[in-house]
Order: structure tokens, then sequence, then C-alpha cells
């Protein structure tokens, strides 16, 4: 029996960056993952604290992977974001 994964990111934007400066930019996002096998979904919540989560199921770990692999440099990356916090 496979399992699925959950891919869990915190991070908060810079000072000042409205949430539609930072929202507009993850739709190109979505339909790269949509795209990937094994996608099961997507949540994009923020907190009270202003910090955001990204919650993304894979539908097995294997997956999840070469989805990483394939994917273009991360919307984390650009410069209305602050440091991200990975765990595995």
């Amino acid at each position: 029996m496979s399992r699925s994964v959950i891919e869990i990111v915190s991070f908060r934007v810079k000072p000042g960056i409205s949430d539609e400066a930072f929202l507009k930019p993850n739709e190109p996002v979505e339909a790269f993952l949509r795209a990937q096998s094994g996608f099961v979904g997507r949540h994009l919540s923020k907190n009270d604290d202003g910090q955001w989560f990204d919650h993304v199921e894979w539908a097995s770990l294997e997956q999840a992977h070469a989805a990483a692999q394939k994917s273009p440099p991360s919307h984390l990356s650009r410069s209305w974001a602050g440091p991200s916090r990975w765990k595995r």
C-alpha cells in the first residue's frame, strides 16, 4: 500500500508586499504542479501573524521527488519573499 506525502513549506513575504502581489506569481506554480504525475492537491494559507504555509500533497514520495527534479526555480526565491523554513 502506498502512502500519500504532504510537503509543507512555511515562509513570510517581505514587509510591504500585499497578498495579491504574492499570489499572482503563484498561478504558474499551480499550473506546473497540476501537470505533474502524482499531484493530489495544494493549499496556500496564511495565519494571523503573517506566516504563509504551502501544503502540497503527492500520491507518493517518488512522485514528489520526480516533480522536484523538474521544477523551475522556486517562486519563494523571488525578491518579494523572505526566508523559508524547509523541514523534512
